[in-house]
């Protein structure tokens, strides 16, 4: 694995970054469309109620890009992202 980092919300929101790591992040959650990524391509979202996941994958050895969180709504969950500055 490349790397991974949790972020945790005093609300009880929690984000997962994961960059390398192959496999199914999201595994069971329902497919929620495609979004541009700020920095160019699509990622896919999967979803629903409060748990959320985007993935993506971008060139390199750590290539395999998600966000996973729970405790957020699917407008909350893409507005954080909007706000880090990774959709466009």
């Amino acid at each position: 694995m490349c790397s991974s980092d949790l972020l945790a919300g005093p609300d009880g929101r929690l984000l997962h970054r994961f960059a390398g790591v192959p496999g199914d992040i999201g595994e069971g959650l329902r497919p929620a469309g495609s979004l541009a990524l700020a920095a160019g391509g699509r990622a896919r979202l999967l979803g629903r109620g409060t748990v959320w996941a985007l993935t993506w994958t971008t060139a390199g050895p750590c290539g395999a890009r998600a966000i996973l969180g729970s405790g957020f709504r699917r407008v909350a969950f893409l507005a954080t992202l909007r706000r880090a500055g990774l959709l466009a």
